[in-house]
């Protein structure tokens, strides 16, 4: 079957109450690289948090909104933009089930970000302020699709052997948080010319990258991304062959004891 490839969704408060929002860009990098995307709706109970992870082969981790300052141990500070709160909890949660399960997880921009957090890093809550030696990250009125800076590969990376093992890429950009240390199960492995960190890799999961640009609006155009996509969708196949196997073994086992 398909790999499912579960996308939490961006949020938006309006009228009192918060509303869900996926860009069309994520569900057609997921389907045009061989995966079946599923929304997966915040939930504080942890039956259907595990109920989202049975059922899915691979999490990923899309942009929007900044990240409640609280879950790396920060106060706010002036640039911080837009929050959503149930989201930074659902999320942070879902990451840490799905790193104990090995599951594959993919993060993008703030994705890559809550990752992060959820890991033990920290950000950047705003690049202007913390790291004004930083350039421009978020220009104005760019076309998604338009790269905007080059970002520099670690040439042993496993991001860059997905991505043919080239040493520099032309990115978009987008954002004005970004990581600041990585997570101790992290390394980073790309990085803007001003050192701003743009990609990191998993050092313990089979399948765990975080990229600070948007690929998902870029694929079409730009072959190497469309690669991460078909790689993650073959990570995530792989998963479901590997529990399916699992579960086959188990079934044996109990049929051979009887039950």
């Amino acid at each position: 079957m398909t790999p499912l490839i579960g996308i939490i969704p961006g949020c938006q408060y309006e009228q009192g109450a918060y509303s869900y929002h996926v860009g069309e860009a994520n569900i057609s990098a997921v389907t045009d690289a061989g995966g079946c995307p599923l929304v997966l709706p915040y939930s504080e109970k942890p039956g259907i948090l595990e109920s989202y992870l049975e059922l899915v082969d691979g999490l990923y981790f899309i942009g929007g909104g900044d990240i409640l300052p609280d879950y790396f141990g920060e106060s706010p500070l002036p640039g911080l933009g837009s929050l959503c709160p149930p989201r930074d909890a659902f999320e942070i949660r879902m990451y840490r089930e799905a790193a104990r399960r090995d599951l594959p997880v993919l993060g993008v921009c703030r994705g890559m970000q809550i990752i992060n957090v959820a890991a033990g890093g920290t950000i950047y809550q705003d690049l202007a302020g913390q790291l004004p030696q930083a350039g421009s990250h978020k220009p104005m009125d760019l076309e998604r699709s338009r790269p905007y800076h080059k970002v520099r590969l670690a040439p042993e990376s496993r991001l860059a052997a997905i991505m043919g093992r080239p040493l520099e890429l032309f990115v978009n950009s987008f954002h004005h948080e970004a990581v600041r240390e990585t997570a101790p199960d992290f390394q980073a492995v790309a990085w803007a010319p001003d050192g701003v960190i743009e990609a990191m890799e998993s050092q313990r999961l089979t399948f765990g990258y975080g990229v600070q640009w948007h690929p998902e609006d870029m694929y079409r155009s730009v072959p190497v991304f469309a690669g991460l996509y078909r790689a993650f969708i073959q990570a995530a196949g792989d998963y479901r062959k590997g529990r399916r196997t699992a579960d086959d073994g188990t079934a044996a086992l109990l049929l051979k004891e009887g039950f």
